[in-house]
């Protein structure tokens, strides 16, 4: 809110929502303890964080994992400060069941679920507090998450990814886990945009290029074409059809993904199948169709 307050609505199974209760909410509801000094969210599957404007952070919501960060496995209805964080954090990402947030120093720490080496510290343990990215170092001025993965836009515009990698999700050329960043492939070094969906993640050059790489089955990677064979996407950052602007926004979902044109007209690809694309239909689109703003 214009206040930094946090308001919260939908399913609430796990305590999402923050308001103190399991009650779903099909209207705005307050979070508890946040009426203000919020600078910004960061929403997972059933979990959810906030940074506050005095660089700290609590989250609330599913716990199994550690994903709240608050050194428990306990869903938690109301916000939480993670514990160990330090002072200063300048971005939070959420991604499936893991959190990350980017440091005062530019620098990366992830806690919560970790299978497949989403933390990127080097295990597939997964850590209900804070643990340091390996080999990242600092320079990072941007963070996103997918379900199972993590990427990092670096301060001299590469992209940096970790995690689960049966679909292409960091980027790097293969099919292989990785539970440390690695340089994501292909002509990926003057970045200045970056955004992660459900099993894909797309970013924009400095001249205006989008890229995107990772899971293409409902054509999210906006190719012109879906991916149908194993590993059913790209391991390497493939160029957008017919984008011919320079986003001022991309954003994605788990499925689709979508771009802001410097006429403020939105842009959208991939699965539609509940008319998420906004085109009027629900038909997958393979490359970008304009959404139907009125």
């Amino acid at each position: 809110m214009s206040t930094g307050g946090v308001r919260c609505w939908g399913q609430n199974a796990h305590g999402g929502l923050g308001d103190g209760t399991t009650i779903d909410r099909s209207t705005p509801t307050n979070v508890f303890g946040l009426a203000s000094g919020v600078s910004q969210l960061a929403l997972g599957y059933q979990h959810t964080c906030a940074l506050r404007v005095t660089g700290t952070v609590r989250c609330w919501g599913l716990n199994l994992d550690g994903q709240v960060g608050d050194g428990t496995a306990t869903d938690r209805v109301k916000p939480v400060n993670v514990v160990g964080l330090p002072a200063g954090i300048r971005k939070v990402a959420a991604g499936g069941a893991h959190t990350c947030a980017i440091t005062s120093g530019y620098g990366v720490k992830c806690w919560g679920f970790n299978d497949s080496g989403q933390l990127g510290d080097g295990t597939t343990f997964s850590s209900s507090t804070p643990v340091d990215v390996t080999g990242l170092g600092a320079g990072v001025v941007d963070l996103v998450a997918g379900y199972g993965h993590t990427c990092a836009l670096m301060w001299d515009g590469a992209v940096r990814c970790w995690g689960g990698n049966w679909l292409g999700q960091p980027g790097d050329g293969g099919t292989t886990e990785q539970l440390t960043s690695v340089v994501v492939s292909g002509p990926l070094s003057e970045q200045t945009q970056l955004a992660s969906g459900g099993y894909h993640n797309c970013a924009v050059d400095t001249s205006g290029i989008t890229r995107c790489w990772g899971r293409n089955r409902r054509g999210q990677l906006g190719t012109g074409s879906v991916t149908t064979a194993a590993p059913f996407g790209s391991s390497v950052p493939v160029e957008v059809l017919r984008l011919s602007f320079n986003p001022l926004g991309i954003t994605a979902g788990i499925d689709h993904t979508c771009a802001l044109s410097p006429t403020r007209a939105v842009y959208c690809w991939g699965a539609n199948n509940d008319g998420e694309l906004g085109d009027g239909t629900q038909d997958d689109r393979t490359s970008p169709v304009a959404v139907l703003l009125g």
